[in-house]
């Protein structure tokens, strides 16, 4: 496996022609996702990944800025894809079980639901910090 290097200190081309970081096998898209994803700082990323230096942080940002055109553009196609695929997978039978008994996709922040269940009750209590999607 031989990888292109690139006027980027710290990053280079896979085989696949992807842009990696150097030294590495991460790949500047995973990167860029979990910046947009979470809001992470260089330093949180380093936090993060221990693995990389805040050199190879800020070289994958700055490849990030100058081809963010392209860039973004491959996150959108990776999410419509994942997007067709859930749509085509369809409701699990546990989600559906669920919003049978009244537990809404979208409930908001602070709603309290209990789920009856034959011997027992179940209440579920979402905070900001709870992912809302079941």
């Amino acid at each position: 496996m031989t990888n292109t290097k690139t006027e980027y200190k710290y990053i280079e081309f896979n085989e696949n022609n992807v842009p990696i970081i150097a030294g590495t096998r991460m790949k500047i898209i995973e990167l860029v996702t979990s910046v947009k994803a979470y809001g992470w700082s260089p330093e949180e990323l380093s936090f993060q990944y221990p693995h990389l230096t805040m050199g190879q942080i800020y070289s994958a940002l700055a490849y990030y800025s100058d081809y963010r055109a392209e860039i973004d553009a491959e996150i959108e196609t990776r999410y419509q894809e994942a997007e067709q695929q859930r749509i085509q997978a369809g409701e699990s039978p546990f989600a559906a079980r669920i919003r049978s008994r009244g537990v809404s996709r979208n409930a908001p922040t602070g709603c309290v639901a209990t789920i009856p269940e034959e011997r027992t009750a179940l209440t579920l209590v979402l905070s900001e910090n709870t992912n809302k999607h079941l």
